[in-house]
Parts: C-alpha cells; sequence; structure tokens
C-alpha cells in the first residue's frame, strides 16, 4: 500500500521549516527533498509514521493498538494574501441596498505577482491525499481556513 501523502501549508514559511525538522526527526522518515520552487520553499518528508489520519479525527479516541503508517509529509508556506475577494462592481459602496449582498456574487482575484504560489499549491495539492493547514490562532488564521 502507497503512504497517504499529506500536503502541509503553513501561515508563514518558518512554521513550515519547524514542522518539517519535526517531519525529519521522526524515527525512521528520511527527507526525500527540500527545494525553493519559486514562490515557497518545499520540504518533502518520507515514511513519517504515526496512526493513519483516516482513523484521527473523528472525535473517538485512537486505540493504542493501532499500529503506525508511513505518510509522505508535503510542507509549504504561504506569504501575503493569495487571493483578494470582493463584490462585483454592480454592488459597490452604495450602489446597491446592502440587503442585496447577501445574495451577491463574490468574485476572487489572483493578483499577478501570487499566480506562482497558486500554481504551485494546486500542483503539490494534485499529489495529496489529506491537507492540513496550520494557521495562527487569530482573525487572519481564521479567514484562511
Amino acid at each position: 500500500m502507497a503512504p497517504i501523502v499529506v500536503l502541509n501549508v503553513a501561515e508563514k514559511p518558518s512554521v513550515a521549516r519547524a514542522l518539517a525538522q519535526v517531519f525529519g526527526n521522526t524515527p525512521g522518515s528520511r527527507q526525500s527533498q527540500s527545494r525553493h520552487s519559486g514562490p515557497a520553499q518545499i520540504f518533502e518528508i518520507e515514511n513519517v509514521n504515526f496512526p493513519s489520519l483516516y482513523q484521527q479525527g473523528s472525535g473517538q479516541m485512537v486505540p493504542t493498538n493501532v499500529r503506525n503508517e508511513p505518510h509522505t509529509m508535503i510542507t509549504t508556506s504561504v506569504r501575503g494574501h493569495l487571493a483578494s475577494q470582493d463584490f462585483g462592481p454592480a454592488f459597490g459602496w452604495s450602489r446597491c441596498h446592502p440587503m442585496a449582498l447577501f445574495d451577491a456574487p463574490i468574485n476572487t482575484e489572483y493578483s499577478q505577482d501570487m499566480q506562482p504560489l497558486e500554481r504551485m499549491l494546486r500542483d503539490l495539492s494534485r499529489r495529496a491525499s489529506a491537507l492540513i493547514l496550520w494557521l495562527d490562532c487569530d482573525r487572519e488564521g481564521e479567514a484562511i481556513s
């Protein structure tokens, strides 16, 4: 059985480096690659053993007799705001009744300088079967999630 591939995306590069160090220090793990792929550094650690992600997150305790499984942990980070969201031009300030905003479409735009980061995240996510976001516990981290 192939290992589960987990994409870890941190809000800051320093957090991504720290996570990669923790994953790399897991007994039996091995760093397969670390590269700076234009917009952000990418760390890939193989054979990180812990109970399967699919047995976690259910609100139930993972039984102690569950054996650990190998995971490939791909870790990277974002910087700044990847996208901006706004109402279309027809819904600007004083152009419509505020109640209309509840049903108004929201436009998401990626600034030119963030498009390489968007492409990198899309490419990495195609390899992953799970995503973990490592965010600050603040308003911005909440908005990202």
